[in-house]
């Protein structure tokens, strides 16, 4: 496009050559300035990039060791989950042998009142018949049957 705008204006036999090579110059300068403007615009890509590259694979390593974070806290709370339901199965065995040693105790403790009962019981009557035996040996032993003779 510049040099058909140069061999425009040779053709035009321009009176004043310093115009001429002021327009030249001037599209050269623009042209310079467009190619620079290439030239750091495809550096500028390149470095982001490079940027951007650096930037995945940062990412990517946070996620592998926010992965593994996942992963350790899965397994953690895991064995806490799994150490729970060890803890409430135990749980419940100890408050099922709870009932049974209860239910067992209280069986012990109203075996215990009824052999309490049958002894006192037992000893009241014993005590009744020993009153009863002691007045008929204190009977016997009177005067009144000491003289009789079988």
């Amino acid at each position: 496009m510049i040099k058909a705008l140069v061999s425009l204006a040779s053709n035009q036999n321009f009176a004043d050559q310093d115009s001429l090579r002021a327009i030249v110059e001037a599209l050269n300068d623009f042209r310079n300035a467009v190619v620079d403007s290439l030239n750091d615009l495809t550096l500028r890509e390149q470095a982001d990039q490079e940027d951007f590259e650096e930037r995945v694979d940062q990412l990517d390593a946070e996620y592998a060791e926010f992965q593994r974070a996942i992963n350790n806290l899965n397994y953690d709370l895991t064995a806490v989950l799994d150490k729970i339901e060890e803890t409430v199965n135990f749980r419940n065995t100890r408050e099922e042998d709870r009932k049974t040693y209860v239910a067992q105790l209280e069986l012990e403790n109203t075996t215990y009142a009824e052999e309490t009962e049958i002894f006192t019981d037992l000893k009241n009557e014993y005590l009744r018949e020993l009153a009863v035996s002691e007045q008929g040996l204190s009977l016997v032993q009177n005067t009144d049957f000491s003289n009789i003779n079988v």
